[in-house]
């Protein structure tokens, strides 16, 4: 998945950071192999085809009132990225339409933080990874 020496790249992708973005950053500072960078929505596509990304982390939901699904995104990007997706709410149906629009994983938004961890140290897989990456996680 990644050489020993590499860092793991993560482009978190949400219109307007969530009040949780610090906690994620603050978690994740003692992982010195997970390099976090953050984006809005329009400018995704642009970031990831300009830039080597490993994980890209897809907000489900954008729009004043969170009521706009990104599904739609989330199968544009899956044409051409080919690492790992995460959809992420912390609702867990909204998560449902970007997993069938090709992310590979889906969780909650307090769950973040420990699957990007998960993933900078293991080999994903669905047989192991359980619950946490599940749309109800």
């Amino acid at each position: 998945f990644l050489r020993k020496e590499a860092k793991m790249k993560v482009l978190v992708v949400e219109d307007s950071r969530w009040s949780s973005w610090q906690e994620i950053t603050e978690s994740l500072k003692n992982h010195k192999e997970i390099q976090l960078s953050f984006c809005d929505l329009k400018h995704a596509a642009n970031v990831l085809g300009n830039f080597n990304i490993d994980v890209c982390v897809i907000d489900a939901c954008s729009g004043p009132n969170r009521q706009t699904s990104t599904a739609m995104l989330a199968g544009q990007i899956k044409k051409y990225f080919k690492g790992v997706m995460i959809a992420v709410s912390g609702i867990p149906f909204s998560r449902i339409p970007l997993l069938k629009a090709g992310c590979t994983y889906a969780c909650s938004k307090g769950n973040l933080a420990k699957v990007i961890a998960y993933l900078a140290s293991h080999q994903p897989s669905k047989c192991l990874a359980g619950d946490i990456f599940s749309p109800a996680a």
